[in-house]
């Protein structure tokens, strides 16, 4: 509900307290259902797992949005698509692969915002990040690692967002660590 709230016409302070906790509670909640993989074989079996899990539907939701803005936009769109449909595809598979829950601006070039798919993409990079380091770092740096990429991460969407916000998928690590110390804990 505060997902809701936070993204309809609100009082900018409490836009802010919502929007300060809402995206970190959802990583922490999904990293509490995320097993981690015992072994390579194991690691590639869970991304081909999480991707149909993951990133089909946030391409067939992103799709599915396309077209209903097709139709609901009849006029417009169609002229848009037919005059130019190269740079209507080149500006649909621009805002797919940046990836983002806001409007991006890279070289110049605003690309419009994913939406709710964009979540989707961003567990699906970090879930792997995650669970590679936790796989190729013994446990006495495993911590270290993971508190690295996350600085990686956040130093990153200082200088330049990356595809798939992959800068924000490193700079979450610290959520999943979080959630993985406090499961060992019990």
């Amino acid at each position: 509900m505060l997902v809701i709230v936070g993204h309809c016409e609100i009082n900018k302070i409490i836009r802010g307290i919502i929007f300060s906790f809402h995206m970190p509670l959802f990583f922490i909640l999904s990293s509490l259902t995320m097993r981690l993989s015992c072994n390579v074989d194991e690691f590639f079996s869970q991304i081909k797992k999480s991707f149909f899990h993951l990133i089909v539907p946030a391409f067939l939701i992103f799709l599915f949005r396309s077209i209903v803005d097709i139709i609901l936009n009849r006029d417009n769109a169609r002229s848009i698509v037919m005059s130019v449909p190269k740079q209507y595809f080149v500006e649909k598979i621009s805002t797919f692969i940046a990836g983002s829950g806001v409007l991006v601006k890279m070289k110049n070039i605003s690309i419009p915002a994913l939406g709710i798919p964009w979540f989707l993409l961003v567990l699906f990079c970090a879930k792997l990040i995650f669970d590679y380091i936790h796989l190729k770092f013994p446990k006495k740096i495993f911590i270290l690692s993971v508190c690295l990429c996350s600085v990686l991460g956040i130093y990153c969407s200082k200088i330049q967002w990356l595809p798939f916000s992959f800068d924000i998928a490193l700079a979450i690590q610290i959520f999943f660590c979080l959630v993985f110390c406090l499961e060992k804990l019990n």
